[in-house]
């Protein structure tokens, strides 16, 4: 039901899962629509029940391997410092490209 919720056309939700034939598709489709509200309230709820899940099993990991954590926070600290640094040489790059570019057509004419 996600990928019909996002506005995945029904064939493609087909292409997604070759073992469902489209006959299910559309029934499934069809008694979800039918039961939107309670599907939904059902969905909601098992995601918030997985996401709190996950929350006590992350705080008991790092409450036992502190180390481990501590490098992984660091390790993503660095890499969304080093996503930054990338993303301003690429742009300084592209502008060098882009000068040299028009100097280059400047000269032709």
């Amino acid at each position: 039901m996600y990928a019909f919720r996002r506005g995945a056309a029904l064939e493609s939700i087909k292409r997604s899962f070759p073992v469902l034939s489209l006959e299910e598709i559309y029934g499934s489709v069809t008694f979800y629509l039918a039961h939107e509200q309670e599907i939904d309230a059902y969905l909601a709820a098992m995601e918030a029940e997985l996401d709190s899940k996950g929350k006590q099993l992350n705080a008991v990991a790092r409450k036992a391997r502190p180390d481990l954590f501590k490098r992984l926070d660091k390790s993503r600290e660095d890499a969304v410092r080093g996503e930054t640094l990338s993303v301003r040489l690429k742009a300084r790059s592209l502008r060098a490209h882009a000068r040299s570019s028009l100097a280059c057509i400047s000269c032709r004419q």
